[in-house]
């Protein structure tokens, strides 16, 4: 391995540590353990130990030439208290490797720290905009009049209460699937209700939105989550939204089954979360033509909900006679199975 590569690979490895951690903060504590070059080592290991104070600081430095080894430790000690103490431990665990980088390694590890920084940055604020897209999207498709409320008061009660959390959502996405959906539940807003939200929103792309058939209009009372689907009353977010591809051809009893076992803490989304998937992303409906969700049953629960887009008349239809046992010639939506709900 070249001298180059071994030089991006360690500083690579030792930029990891400085994760979460200001730029700038990362900047001043790689120039005072630059400072702290040809200390004795067992003085380095003493000073690794984080768990000194000023007294032991003067047995460690007694000597008054000293002072400004003890000041630049103070200064490292001052800088690393502001952090969480494990991210803290952590840094000065590499002290001895970060005495002694170079001038080169010490500034590859800067470089490494203000890109992941940008970047991270950058996510940020993509996330946010999705976020007020959603929340947007719901109050220009008339979802507050639909559940009787001002819209003021659902876009403060959302963005104050969800947004701050998004960035707390571990291992988000803003490709190959939805990183979040807003979810209005079930107790605010009826199955009704969003058909004909959806009916408004996609007439301009020359679909229509409707029930299957009577029945199904009458049973839509009796869509019950099936068993470990955590929701709420009040609204949230579902996290990690994708169309899994591998559903087609599987009978809903056999997919919910495999869900567990392949998709590591997944689950299926319900059919009144389809709703707020759907309004958001009528493109899916486009795409996929037939859209199964396997969250909820139907009845005596030997059936589950769909969403079909009949390409001749281009209407989307809601229905609710697929069996358990029977192939689905379309794909189920699957989310994380942990929500985040208001508190």
């Amino acid at each position: 391995m070249s001298r180059l590569l071994r030089c991006i690979e360690f500083t690579t490895k030792i930029s990891e540590i400085f994760d979460g951690v200001d730029p700038a903060k990362v900047q001043q504590i790689l120039e005072i353990f630059d400072k702290l070059k040809g200390l004795p080592m067992d003085k380095v290991e003493r000073v690794c130990s984080f768990d000194i104070n000023i007294s032991d600081l003067f047995r460690i430095f007694p000597k008054e030439d000293q002072e400004k080894e003890r000041k630049n430790v103070i200064e490292i000690y001052n800088i690393l208290s502001i952090l969480p103490q494990d991210k803290a431990r952590k840094i000065m665990k590499e002290f001895k490797k970060l005495i002694y980088l170079t001038t080169e390694e010490r500034n590859s590890v800067a470089e490494i720290v203000i890109s992941r920084e940008k970047t991270e940055a950058k996510k940020r604020e993509n996330l946010e905009k999705l976020f007020d897209d959603q929340l947007d999207n719901l109050i220009k498709n008339n979802v507050p009049d639909a559940i009787g409320v001002a819209s003021e008061w659902l876009r403060e009660l959302i963005s104050i209460a969800l947004k701050p959390k998004i960035h707390k959502i571990e291992g988000l996405q803003l490709q190959d699937e939805i990183p979040f959906v807003i979810i209005i539940p079930q107790e605010m807003i009826t199955i009704t209700k969003w058909l004909s939200l959806i009916d408004n929103h996609i007439k301009n792309r020359g679909m229509r939105c409707r029930f299957k058939s009577s029945s199904d209009l009458y049973i839509q009372g009796i869509i019950h989550n099936i068993k470990n689907i955590e929701t709420d009353h009040l609204p949230y977010l579902i996290t990690h939204v994708k169309v899994d591809k591998k559903s087609i051809g599987d009978t809903p009893r056999k997919h919910l089954s495999s869900i567990g076992d392949r998709i590591n803490q997944k689950r299926a989304v319900t059919a009144h979360e389809s709703m707020n998937v759907v309004i958001q992303y009528p493109d899916l409906m486009e795409t996929f033509k037939n859209l199964y969700f396997l969250g909820s049953s139907i009845g005596n629960e030997d059936r589950v909900a769909s969403l079909r887009l009949d390409e001749t008349d281009g209407v989307v239809i809601f229905g609710t006679g697929h069996r358990l046992d029977y192939p689905m010639k379309g794909y189920s939506i699957i989310c994380s199975s942990n929500i985040i709900k208001i508190e």
